[in-house]
C-alpha cells in the first residue's frame, strides 16, 4: 500500500496534539503520582498476561480464517488483534 506523502508526520502530530489536550485537561503531577505508586510487580504480570491473550485471540483468528481459506500469517493477526482491541476501547459501542 501506497501512502500519500506526510501521512507519518500528520498522524505523529494528531498523536502529539491528543497527548498535549490531555496534559492540560488532566493534573500531570497527580498523574505521575499514582503511576509512581504502581507496584512494578503487579504491571508487569499485568502486561504479560495482556500480550498473551492478545497472542492466543490473534492465533485463533488466524485458525478461523485457515478454514474459511483466508491467508492471514501469525504477524498480521496480532496487528490485526491489536488494531481491533484498540478500536473496541476508543470508539463507541
Amino acid at each position: 500500500m501506497i501512502r500519500p506523502p506526510g501521512t507519518a508526520s500528520l498522524r505523529a502530530l494528531v498523536s502529539l496534539g491528543l497527548l498535549a489536550g490531555l496534559a492540560l485537561w488532566l493534573d500531570p503531577a497527580a498523574v505521575a503520582r499514582q503511576v509512581r505508586e504502581v507496584d512494578p510487580t503487579w504491571l508487569a504480570a499485568a502486561l504479560a498476561l495482556g500480550t498473551l491473550q492478545y497472542a492466543l485471540s490473534a492465533e485463533r483468528w488466524r485458525r478461523t480464517a485457515a478454514r474459511l481459506d483466508v491467508p492471514l500469517g501469525r504477524r498480521r493477526a496480532l496487528a490485526d488483534y491489536y488494531v481491533a482491541g484498540f478500536a473496541n476501547q476508543v470508539l463507541p459501542g
